[in-house]
């Protein structure tokens, strides 16, 4: 039986982000993360549908365009995990 780690190693990482991603298949486990589409049609790993921004807005990731966000509104990588991890995946 193989063990899925949900949005990556979570206890010292982000979910979703690429060290959260790497620790767990470093540590033997299949990775499980979540995928939404933004509304200019980019994918990025997010497990909200609606996500807070470090200054205290909300954004609803479906109806948003990931271009007009401000560094402040997005999580670090957000755009780049999805193709990082999904390459780090397939190296295991």
């Amino acid at each position: 039986m193989k063990i899925f780690a949900h949005r990556g190693i979570t206890s010292h990482h982000p979910g979703n982000s690429l060290p959260a991603i790497n620790k767990a298949l470093l540590e033997g486990y299949g990775v499980e993360v979540d995928m939404r589409s933004t509304k200019d049609g980019y994918f990025i790993l997010c497990h909200d549908r609606i996500i807070s921004g470090i200054n205290g807005g909300y954004l609803d990731v479906s109806k948003t365009d990931l271009t007009t966000w401000t560094p402040l509104q997005r999580p670090a990588d957000m755009e780049q995990v999805l193709t990082q991890g999904l390459k780090m995946c397939c190296h295991y």
